[in-house]
């Protein structure tokens, strides 16, 4: 075991390591830290209050093995068949994940293993702290806290990341976090894609039960006399310790701590109810203690209240304009001041080493190399005890101060300037942190209700826990206000965001206008159809329309915008369901009602417009009207350009979509040139959102690429078609995997694409997994809905024909393929032969060509020879044979996107 190694704290500290691989600790979302023989932070005891002593990464009290835990830990690391394994160990907090990881991390560490912990990535990292190297061989285990607070696709990224920097090598991460089950299956749908092999969960037991608990209390107690100078006997376990609240380390630990400073005074200690209360007033004797005189207590509790909400900062200015935002200080320079008394008070759990210390003293802390500016209290539950306890006598106090430091700021104010408003960053950590306090504090709870009542732009920031709470707890014009804030579309809230819009809907008063349920209906619609729910999203789409036509008919000025925008969103949701010829008509009235609206305000209506045009277009081309569909889509385009160009942040994201149509229409008029321009404008602008803001522009940028991507294959440029529809593939399939109701259909259909352009390649076995791949996806997705999938599984079988033939391989499978494709399309073309026409004797012309390639199979087999590439093909197409079967016709038709209206 390494002396003083832990998991906790943001502290690379790298050794000097001679190795053979280096391996990146800096990445764009997270960054790697380094677990080394590193001493403890160690502080007078003057100077260790309870938090000091109660964090686990102080390590006060020796380490209680948990031997269930640990054997299955280790079963789980050193299981040599599996080269990269997650597993999760989840408990409510306080029940000791933290210091059992550690313990875990350092016998790891003692045996050979390479540990290091994942945090966040935050704005700054320090210098020399990129890469680390490794021992020839070396296995690596990381180790990620608060995994509830990752976003899925970042752990999916790291053990990505990791498994192509150390190929062959064994990787292990262990996720730590508070809840289980459910937290689990979101994470298997986003990490099943990597190469990891996902573990059984390991849930964290009591950690100790009825009759271990009288000797774990003597144990703790023993600790902490030790620290704080206690010389006399050790005091009396509770009465009561057989209650199911102490088999948790933290509320034992507690009641030992709490038994001493009660002893030490010669008073009667609290009881079980009153332990946080009892050892937060000692925390704030210990702050007076300690502390200049120009920092009042006062001011201590409200910074460290602050620094519990939003910290740890990184960035210095940031951490200063917080406090001059408070009105803790007065300028930089009492807000530097400060900042070091509250670091004196809540130092780091790790220090730097003597090889690291900086060439030159400045004579100040230098916080960012100690792990940040306003370190939290320290345990989490304890810091969320203290809130509550804050709040009981303060409270009006509070919400104020939330509301104006979590009031927007100006990014361009200089360093130090109370204008800084906070980063997104710090304002979802209050926002999780409240949340987390609101589960078990009901003041808590008020505040942040009411901080959203003031706030409810920071709907902007929430999280799917944050949005349960309003569902429960908010009333209904509270929770109305939070889902109108919310991002018009996040990948990471669409289930949360659904269940909300219908709580509105089912909430809206009985005595409401009928435009208020109708509103709420057509947003219910919207998140259903986002969700994946066509059928539901249908109904509530087709409900809008009628609630809106009669609110029209009555006072047309005021609802014809409505009738029209809810007419858009009805041919959509048609669409996706399989009626094209019927989305037709409500598209068509919605252009009319909006081009009239347009022209008596522009500046209100064009918009709209654009929008109605857009999918217009999209639904001439669903019926076959490719041609007829580049009217509209290029109208649609000169007005959003002319829209983006006088406001870019309220324009460009529609703008990328009508070009990303428009490019489809141009491909099948054959205008190669014009389509690849639009297409590789369309992904420049979406890149540029995507990095910005992925949860609301990735879905969009896979769209783009997929497109850009067919368009390449068919401009001949395979190399670069292959490059784009792979990163659309993977795009894709990380969503997927997060929700496959929202997102299996985009991935089928780009596995489908892909399909062909690696058969193109050459690479035969990609080919056929690819393309098996979206034939497996699209027949699922028919099964459930076979009106809206019919023609896509009709495509991918296609597709399977088309690479079957191309490589010679599972002929009769592809055979069967083209087969039922046919007696797909025969249906479809009765329906609607413009679109299908063309399909149906494509899927024709496979089934001759395998049929046909099949008869030389066998007479090579007799002996005949083999047959002459250049000769004319055995099909009769009349082209030479390796021309004839090197191709794959065309390629299936790009989807097309729309945003809502």
């Amino acid at each position: 075991m390494v002396s003083g190694s832990r998991i906790g704290g943001h502290n690379i500290q790298i050794g000097t390591v001679g190795g053979d691989v280096l391996i990146a600790l800096d990445r764009p979302a997270y960054r790697l830290e380094m677990l080394q023989d590193t001493p403890e932070a160690r502080l007078p005891r003057s100077r260790r209050g309870p938090s000091y002593l109660l964090d686990v990464q102080r390590q006060v009290v020796p380490y209680r093995p948990r031997p269930d835990e640990e054997q299955a830990l280790k079963k789980w690391r050193d299981d040599s068949a599996v080269p990269v394994s997650v597993v999760l160990l989840h408990g409510p907090g306080g029940q000791g994940k933290t210091r059992l990881a550690a313990h875990f991390a350092s016998i790891s560490h003692a045996d050979g293993w390479a540990v290091a912990q994942a945090v966040e990535k935050t704005p700054r990292l320090r210098d020399g702290t990129g890469a680390v190297e490794l021992d020839r061989g070396q296995p690596l285990l990381v180790v990620a806290d608060y995994a509830e607070r990752w976003h899925p696709s970042i752990l999916a990224q790291m053990i990505d990341g990791l498994a192509w920097d150390l190929p062959g090598r064994t990787i292990r991460l262990l996720l730590l976090a508070r809840p289980g089950e459910g937290l689990w299956q979101s994470l298997c749908a986003q990490l099943d894609r990597t190469p990891a092999d996902l573990a059984d969960p390991i849930a964290l037991g009591d950690f100790a039960g009825p009759a271990d608990r009288e000797q774990a209390y003597q144990q703790a107690a023993a600790a902490f006399a030790v620290h704080l100078e206690h010389a006399g006997p050790l005091p009396v376990p509770p009465a009561d310790l057989d209650h199911p609240d102490y088999a948790s380390a933290l509320t034992l630990h507690m009641a030992a701590l709490a038994a001493l400073y009660a002893d030490q005074r010669d008073a009667p200690g609290p009881d079980r109810a009153g332990l946080s209360d009892y050892l937060l007033n000692h925390e704030m004797r210990y702050w007076q203690a300690t502390t200049p005189g120009f920092a009042s207590p006062s001011v201590i509790e409200r910074m460290v209240f602050l620094s519990t909400v939003f910290g740890p900062l990184d960035d210095l200015d940031q951490a200063r304009a917080l406090l001059l935002r408070a009105h803790l200080a007065d300028g930089p320079a009492q807000a530097g001041l400060l900042l070091d008394v509250h670091h004196r008070l809540y130092p780091p759990a790790t220090i730097t080493r003597p090889d690291q210390a900086p060439a030159r003293s400045t004579g100040r802390i230098d916080h960012a190399a100690a792990g940040g500016f306003l370190l939290p209290l320290r345990p989490d539950r304890f810091g969320e005890d203290f809130i509550a306890a804050r709040l009981r006598h303060h409270a009006s106090e509070a919400v104020q101060t939330l509301a104006a430091l979590t009031a927007p700021g100006d990014i361009r104010a200089e360093e130090g300037n109370s204008a800084r408003g906070p980063s997104p960053a710090a304002l979802r950590r209050c926002l999780i942190v409240l949340t987390a306090a609101a589960a078990r504090h009901p003041q808590a709870r008020t505040l942040l209700l009411e901080l959203l009542d003031q706030r409810p732009e920071l709907a902007r920031h929430a999280t799917g826990d944050l949005i349960d709470l309003v569902i429960n707890h908010a009333g209904h014009h509270l929770a109305a206000r939070f889902y109108d804030a919310l991002p018009a579309y996040s990948t990471d809230l669409l289930q949360a965001a659904r269940d909300l819009a219908r709580h509105l809907l089912h909430t809206v008063p009985a005595d409401a206008p009928t435009a208020v349920r109708a509103y709420r209906v057509a947003a219910l619609g919207m998140r259903l159809a986002e969700a994946g729910d066509r059928r539901g999203a249908l109904k509530h789409a087709r409900e809008a329309v009628g609630l809106y036509r009669r609110l029209a008919e009555a006072e047309p000025a005021a609802y014809l915008p409505f009738l029209a925008a809810s007419l858009t969103d009805l041919s959509m949701r048609l669409s996706a369901v399989g009626d094209k010829r019927g989305a037709l008509e409500p598209s068509q009235e919605a252009v009319g009602l909006f081009q009239w609206l347009a022209e008596a305000e522009p500046a209100a209506y064009l918009p709209f417009l654009a929008g109605s045009l857009n999918s217009l277009a999209i639904r001439l081309a669903e019926v076959g009207d490719k041609r007829g569909a580049l009217e509209p889509a290029r109208e649609a385009v000169e007005i959003r350009r002319r829209l983006a160009e006088a406001d870019p942040a309220a324009h460009l994201p529609d703008l990328a979509a009508i070009l990303n149509n428009l490019g489809i229409f141009l491909s099948a008029a054959g205008d190669e040139r014009g389509t690849l321009e639009v297409s590789r404008e369309a992904v420049e602008i979406r890149r540029r959102l995507a990095e910005a803001d992925p949860a609301a522009y990735l879905p969009a940028l896979a769209a783009s690429l997929n497109n850009l991507g067919m368009q390449l294959f068919e401009a001949g440029d395979e190399r670069g078609a292959l490059e784009v529809s792979r990163e659309a593939v993977e795009i894709r399939r990380r969503l997927a995997e997060a929700d496959p109701a929202a997102y299996l259909f985009d991935l089928a259909g780009s596995l489908n694409n892909l399909g062909m352009q690696l058969m193109r390649a050459g690479d035969e076995r990609g080919a056929l997994k690819a393309s098996r791949e979206a034939v497996e996806l699209w027949r699922r997705l028919a099964e459930a809905e076979p009106a809206a999938c019919l023609p896509d599984l009709a495509g991918s079988l296609l597709g399977y024909a088309w690479v079957c033939d191309a490589t010679g391989t599972d002929l009769p499978g592809g055979l069967s393929a083209a087969e039922e494709a046919i007696g797909y399309y025969h249906r479809l073309v009765y329906e609607l032969p413009a679109a299908f026409h063309e399909l149906l004797g494509g899927a024709q012309t496979a089934a001759a060509k395998i049929r046909a390639r099949m008869t030389p199979v066998v007479r090579r087999r007799d002996d005949i020879g083999d047959l002459d590439r250049n000769a004319p093909c055995p099909c009769g197409s009349g082209k030479k044979y390796k021309r004839c079967h090197g191709t794959t016709g065309d390629a299936t038709a790009a989807p097309v996107d729309e945003a809502e209206s």
